[in-house]
């Protein structure tokens, strides 16, 4: 005789849904021991021979017979069988029309586990992840590991990387290998945005859902203090007081931990690429030593091992290649143009690069490798810099007084670009060709008094009698962007003055300014308000000394030169902190010698300078 209704019902109540643990549970009609073997027709042994769909009809059948307190677990034992013959559309039909009322709390676990995975084969994802039981309900039954196998696929479905790190840590001490699934959680978790790694710590160790919080923080340490180790391992001596006997502390933390040591690390052998031969020489001696200088001005604790190559007696490629081979594991430099593309498209670079100039815009990208950062005193960028500067004080309208040279073209369109980018507009433009020249014209050109005496002329004609007549300049201008060095500028501003425009602004970059305070040189350019490096216009602000013992050591880094010496020390500060800057771009900054220094996503040094005004020949302070 068949096992009653009633028998089956109670057996499913108990959390056996295996088909061969159910087709065991049968009594026999005499008083003997022996257990017959069930009907091939019985719902058990269709299931257990693989013919699902014909169990799940068959169950389904033994429903409508069956009492009504028993039927609901039958009929989840055919959406059960549905499920395996790969019909999820019944499976989940036939779930959804079970009353969970008339279900034990195991067989309400398992229909909702059958409508989420019906769900989640339609492509109803969230759905699929709103149809899951909760976690307590999972780790409830007799044999959680398959149903959070489930609810892991189905987060992953729906996007919920949050809530697959929480089941995958319920699931880990249920796995006989875990090392995949501590390796899948540590990827998860690394994904996730720093805001979502945020947990309410566990009171006490050993608290429930204290694996998955653990696994949280965790991964918010390892973003706060990825570039700097002995924060990190300060914050990790807490975290494993919070979760003693956490799943990461054998699988994860010595990579995790090795991987910070070494980004937050100085280099310990620094390579300098310079061109300290042929055109550059001057330039690159002084970029030498101002470095060699905050070498030497930072102690011999920690300093690095420094080498000094000169690409101006071999191939860029060739001298960097030897340094790596002696052994450095960062570089800095080169610094001419064709030097730097020749290092960049390097497939074999070997080590961190910190380059002293600006690849150009239309160059590709750099080979792939360790990282490559950009460090240049560029003109174009201060050119932009002074178009937003000039913005946030009102003005829309410029007018740009330009050398008509190659380097004069390239400041002048870098401005033009910022500037109408912010809505703005250049009024004229006029260029001069240099101090030789008559640099009257350009200026008439640029004011528009030639205008103003051709309308005075067609009046005359006009009138047919003479009449009085004083030029003056164009009113439609905010201010002039005037780009030149000292010589020229000097020449350019009595100009302006002369031809009745004494008011109009004039904003310059660094070139107009030689350096050194020379008053008597400078006092036409009194009310010029120019960009230029805090070393150079605040020599007071030098708190080490570094700037006046380069002054001792090398009195020619007055003439001309500071800046360069200013970039040097920089360089050598950034190769110190590259990693910790890149590692928050345009967060982080260090005080440069040169200005603020940040590191944007591009990998390129940004420079924020300070900003002065010529008066009496000598250069003050502007509030930014």
């Amino acid at each position: 005789m068949r096992a009653s209704v009633p028998r089956i019902a109670a057996l499913l109540s108990a959390g056996y849904l295996a088909a061969a643990v159910l087709a065991g549970c049968v009594q026999g009609t005499g008083t003997g021991s022996t257990v017959p073997e069930p009907e091939v027709s019985e719902p058990a042994a269709l299931a257990r021979q693989g013919r699902h769909e014909e169990a799940a009809a068959a169950w389904l059948a033994e429903a409508a017979r069956a009492e009504a307190e028993d039927a609901p677990a039958l009929r989840l034992r055919a959406a059960d069988a549905w499920q395996k013959a790969g019909d999820s559309a019944r499976a989940g039909e036939t779930a959804r029309a079970i009353d969970p009322d008339g279900l034990n709390a195991g067989d309400r676990t398992r229909r909702s586990l059958l409508l989420a995975r019906a769900a989640l084969a339609r492509g109803a994802k969230d759905d699929a992840f709103a149809a899951l039981p909760s976690l307590e309900e999972m780790l409830a039954l007799p044999e959680p590991a398959a149903a959070l196998g489930i609810a892991i696929r189905t987060a992953r479905g729906a996007g919920r990387t949050r809530d697959e790190v929480r089941l995958r840590a319920a699931l880990d001490p249920r796995l006989p290998d875990p090392g995949a699934n501590r390796t899948a959680i540590w990827s998860l978790v690394r994904s996730l945005p720093v805001e979502s790694l945020a947990v309410e710590i566990p009171a006490a160790p050993g608290q429930p859902g204290g694996a998955a919080a653990g696994w949280f923080e965790l991964g918010r340490l390892a973003h706060a203090h990825r570039v700097d180790f002995p924060a990190f391992s300060t914050a990790l001596l807490r975290w494993r007081t919070r979760y003693p006997d956490h799943p990461a502390e054998a699988s994860i933390l010595p990579g995790l931990t090795d991987e910070i040591r070494r980004k937050g690390a100085p280099p310990r052998h620094v390579a300098l690429l310079l061109p300290l031969s042929g055109t550059f020489a001057s330039a690159a001696a002084a970029v030498r030593d101002g470095f060699l200088a905050a070498w030497y001005a930072e102690g011999s604790r920690n300093r690095p091992v420094v080498s000094v190559h000169d690409t101006g007696t071999g191939e860029p490629d060739e001298v960097f290649r030897s340094a790596i081979a002696e052994g450095a594991d960062f570089v800095v430099g080169p610094l001419r143009k064709k030097a730097i593309g020749r290092v960049a498209v390097l497939a074999d670079r070997g080590a961190p690069v910190l380059l002293l100039n600006a690849l150009d815009s239309g160059a590709g990208p750099p080979a792939e490798g360790p990282p490559l950062y950009q460090f240049a005193l560029s003109p174009e960028d201060e050119a932009r810099a002074v178009a937003s500067f000039a913005r946030r004080n009102g003005y829309r309208r410029a007018g740009l007084l330009v050398p008509e040279t190659d380097w004069g073209a390239r400041v002048a369109d870098a401005f033009t670009e910022a500037w109408e980018a912010s809505g703005a507009t250049v009024v004229a433009r006029a260029a001069y060709r240099g101090a030789a020249e008559d640099l009257a014209q350009p200026v008439r050109d640029l004011l528009g008094v030639d205008t103003s005496e051709e309308r005075a002329r067609r009046l005359r004609r006009v009138l047919r009698r003479s009449i009085a007549h004083e030029p003056f300049p164009r009113g439609d201008l905010d201010f002039v962007f005037l780009v030149g060095f000292p010589r020229e500028a000097r020449l350019l501003r009595p100009q302006i003055i002369f031809l009745r425009a004494p008011d109009l602004p004039i904003y310059a970059t660094s070139h107009v300014f030689a350096g050194v305070p020379e008053p008597q040189h400078d006092l036409d350019l009194d009310g010029v308000v120019f960009y230029d490096m805090p070393w150079v216009l605040s020599p007071a602000s030098d708190e080490d000394g570094l700037r006046e013992r380069i002054l001792a050591l090398w009195p020619a880094a007055s003439e001309g030169f500071i800046r360069y010496y200013a970039f040097g020390a920089d360089a050598y500060r950034l190769q110190r902190w590259m990693f910790r800057l890149a590692d928050r771009p345009g967060e982080a900054a260090v005080a440069g010698r040169t200005g603020r220094l940040t590191v944007g996503a591009d990998a390129r040094v940004r420079i924020d300078m300070a900003w002065a005004r010529f008066r009496n020949g000598v250069p003050e302070p502007v509030a930014q």
